[in-house]
């Protein structure tokens, strides 16, 4: 036979049966017959019993025809990704209150404003200090609460520097947080308002959350700024100078030296005693200096009689009551007191005050006197002692 002959003829049905048996292979089997794989795993229990939910079983023996849409090997459709889970309601099941829109300063100002009325403690603890956080605008209008909330948290006996936190503050920290640094800076270079000047500058050494040297400053700034109004009350360069007293350093006194150097005025006069302890507790020779220029030629016999003061007291080593001046008839000239000296004790019990001398008619008050470094007793007559004297600080013994 000739096989190239019918070459065509052979591959042709070679072809065929390939075809057939490709086909064959490919028809779906019936998956019921088959046995299927070994698990790693057993399937977990199901406890309830409720087979799983897979749609309705094809007929026994059923083959599906390989139509579009119903072939039985069609591969499944991708799952639609899950939406995001919502964020859980905080308290589920229960409605939650909608959020308060932000006040306006003048909405702050208004529900203060009627918190200080009321004596509303917790509405001037949220909203006082959020009022300030406001800018410039809500650092002036909290300015101008000020006098009105401290009166109502004020009561007639309260004394400064306050000693005790207002009713409703647990301590005076809690009542100083109150005033920002802006409200502070805001009252040093108004010098107003009155209240608000005192109760911050009596209290500002208190305040150590603002730096040492901003404190300073702004009670400098304060000082030199009511100084140079005389419309301002006395009452705000005093409060600003005993700050200056509270916070010693190199700054307290370049204030009070710019406000001793002011032309001197009689409202100012308390002011300028309590500027010349500022300089005396810094003690440079140029502090010195300037004491000696006031106990000449100041005015006021008041600054001039504390200058006088520390000038004697500038070598004491000693606390007690120094002696700054004796009178000719006095029981105490005529026992050897002098001028300079430092009266410890009277009697065995120590003494800082003059009123501590204790008046006796009749009989002799045995005196331990410091003079020159060494301690000299000393007998003293009963009567009018005519002594003259201040109590020396710890602070500014030297």
């Amino acid at each position: 036979m000739d096989y190239r002959k019918h070459r065509p003829w052979i591959f042709s049905a070679l072809a065929i049966a390939f075809c057939a048996v490709a086909f064959w292979y490919a028809m779906p089997r019936d998956k019921g017959n088959e046995t299927p794989p070994p698990a790693n795993e057993p399937a977990p229990a199901n406890h309830d019993n409720t087979p799983p939910s897979i749609g309705p079983a094809p007929a026994d023996n059923e083959i599906s025809r390989s139509e579009p849409g119903n072939s039985a090997i069609e591969k499944q459709p991708e799952a639609e990704p899950e939406p995001e889970a919502e964020t859980p309601d905080p308290q589920p099941g229960k409605e939650q209150p909608p959020q308060a829109p932000e006040h306006s300063v003048k909405e702050l100002a208004a529900l203060l404003k009627a918190a200080i009325r009321d004596k509303d403690v917790s509405v001037v603890k949220m909203y006082f200090p959020e009022l300030q956080g406001r800018g410039a605008d809500g650092v002036a209008a909290a300015a101008k609460l000020l006098d009105s909330m401290i009166r109502a948290f004020s009561d007639d006996a309260t004394d400064y520097p306050r000693a005790t936190p207002p009713v409703g503050w647990d301590t005076l920290a809690d009542w100083l947080h109150l005033f920002t640094p802006e409200l502070v800076g805001y009252v040093s270079t108004h010098a107003a308002p009155l209240g608000g000047a005192v109760e911050i500058f009596e209290q500002i050494h208190l305040m150590d959350w603002i730096n040492h040297e901003e404190r300073a400053k702004s009670a400098g700034v304060l000082l030199l700024t009511a100084a140079g109004d005389e419309t301002v009350n006395s009452w705000v360069s005093y409060s600003a100078v005993n700050a200056l007293q509270r916070l010693p350093g190199d700054a307290a006194a370049d204030y009070a030296t710019q406000f001793l150097d002011l032309a001197p005025r009689e409202d100012t006069a308390r002011s300028r005693y309590a500027a010349v302890w500022v300089l005396a507790r810094h003690g440079s020779e140029a502090d010195w200096a300037r004491i000696e220029q006031l106990a000449l030629k100041d005015p006021s016999p008041d600054v001039r009689g504390t200058a006088n003061y520390h000038l004697l007291a500038r070598g004491v080593t000693e606390r007690g009551l120094l002696v700054v001046g004796l009178t000719d008839d006095g029981k105490g000239a005529a026992a050897g007191l002098k001028t300079g000296d430092v009266i410890k004790s009277v009697d065995g019990k120590d003494v800082d005050y003059l009123d501590e001398i204790p008046d006796i008619r009749e009989g002799t008050l045995e005196l331990l006197v410091f003079r020159h470094g060494a301690e000299v007793p000393i007998k003293m007559d009963a009567g009018e002692h005519g002594i003259d004297g201040r109590h020396v600080p710890p602070a500014f013994l030297k």
